[in-house]
């Protein structure tokens, strides 16, 4: 086998870093999924590493189990591009605000490069009943990761979050009005205040306080994904890091937390996320990051 260049290992990294933090934000979430933000102090204190759930759920698993959109974007990552079309409902189905089509589509960022083609293959793929909303933020989270995995070589520093976080709003952008209509505040302006929070909070704990408080924590689009561009900014990106504040969040820590980590993770690559928990997490999920990124930027364009 030809040794790939410096370049291609790092491009490699980066996106293989966007899987397995999908993974790993969601598996190091679930402890707490679904509590307030004082529930999770008062029975963890801080949770620093993966856990199980102090009361066992429908599909929890062992100790570092991904969830079912997670198991779901692994599947589209997988199938691409064989599976570009969305399977048609056998009934009509409500409208769908949340953030769910963000997380199950996350991948597309790895094969689609420019603004536009994120967004088509977003629309492409998550059918009639997801909400301008939920198309706007899922184009965002595939944008911002499709900046980074395209990113030169070495430049892995906080600093070019801005020009990350750009790219995933032109792809917003680019959604124009397409999806079912719905009432939300916007993904766009609620994430400057996330990012605003993020950056002007005096630590950790003010942070997550404000962000729960202010930004919200909820599976809806409009709060989840703005959320996640905050655990991203004040991590700075690292994937790690990411991870553990989303833990401590409250509410929808697991999706909020696979978010904000896969975007960590494609800005720092998968190298960047502490070993025994990276190998862990896809251990337990029978995955493999590093094949399912080679084949998704094979097809890259």
């Amino acid at each position: 086998m030809a040794l790939l260049s410096q370049s291609t290992e790092h491009t490699l990294d980066r996106a293989a870093g966007a899987l397995c933090g999908l993974a790993l934000g969601d598996a190091m979430g679930r402890p707490g999924r679904g509590w307030p933000q004082q529930r999770i102090r008062g029975h963890f204190g801080w949770i620093t590493d993966l856990a199980a759930a102090p009361v066992p759920r429908p599909g929890d698993g062992p100790v570092g189990t991904m969830g079912s959109a997670t198991r779901a974007a692994f599947q589209l990552a997988a199938r691409w591009p064989q599976q570009l079309r969305p399977r048609v409902p056998a009934r009509p189905a409500r409208a769908d605000g949340t953030s769910l089509t963000a997380h199950r589509l996350l991948p597309v960022g790895i094969p689609c490069r420019e603004d536009e083609a994120i967004a088509a293959s977003i629309v492409r793929l998550a059918g009639s009943r997801a909400t301008a909303t939920a198309l706007s933020g899922a184009a965002m989270v595939a944008g911002m990761i499709s900046s980074a995995v395209d990113a030169p070589e070495g430049s892995t520093d906080p600093v070019f979050l801005a020009a990350h976080l750009e790219m995933g709003m032109r792809a917003a952008e680019a959604i124009g009005d397409r999806g079912a209509p719905d009432v939300a505040p916007s993904v766009l302006e609620r994430s400057l205040l996330a990012r605003e929070i993020a950056v002007r909070a005096p630590d950790d704990q003010t942070f997550l306080t404000r962000l729960y408080d202010v930004v919200g924590v909820s599976k809806a689009a409009a709060e989840s994904v703005p959320a996640a561009v905050g655990l991203l900014v004040r991590a700075e990106a690292d994937p790690s890091r990411a991870c553990v504040l989303a833990a401590n969040l409250g509410g929808e820590t697991s999706r909020i937390g696979a978010l904000a980590t896969a975007m960590a993770g494609a800005v720092r690559g998968r190298a960047a996320m502490v070993e025994p928990w990276r190998a862990h997490v896809e251990q337990v999920n029978e995955v493999c990051s590093v094949s399912l990124a080679q084949q998704l930027l094979a097809q890259r364009s």
